[in-house]
């Protein structure tokens, strides 16, 4: 289980159905709460947006992340209104990426099979 296989965002299948339904209404609140904070620099629209997490298999920890990284944006870009857009997408790309190196998704190569399997 050590060999780690890096994949392109691209060669991954995401296409299955939703895992869930619905999402729980205060989950719902809190995604509009981070996209709120977000929407200069993270335009996918609200609807796509809650489409993503009912396909995670544990929205609430998706959420949880995304709290977090929109929380670290506020904090660099709040009190600095003379920071542009493109500097705040920048800020945004930085702590995007910090988040996904303390949340990585890892991909290992299953036992025996030509298969890869996410591994949480």
């Amino acid at each position: 289980m050590s060999d780690i296989k890096y994949v392109k965002i691209d060669d991954i299948d995401m296409s299955g159905p939703p895992r869930h339904a619905t999402l729980p209404e205060e989950l719902v609140e809190r995604i509009k709460r981070f996209k709120e904070i977000l929407k200069e620099v993270e335009t996918i629209p609200l609807e796509q947006t809650l489409y993503n997490f009912r396909c995670d298999k544990n929205p609430q920890n998706e959420v949880a992340i995304w709290e977090d990284i929109a929380k670290h944006y506020e904090q660099q870009t709040l009190n600095h209104p003379e920071l542009t857009l493109e500097a705040k997408k920048d800020i945004y790309r930085k702590v995007f990426v910090a988040s996904s190196e303390e949340h990585p998704i890892r991909v290992v190569k299953k036992e025996n099979t030509t298969e890869d399997q996410n591994i949480e």
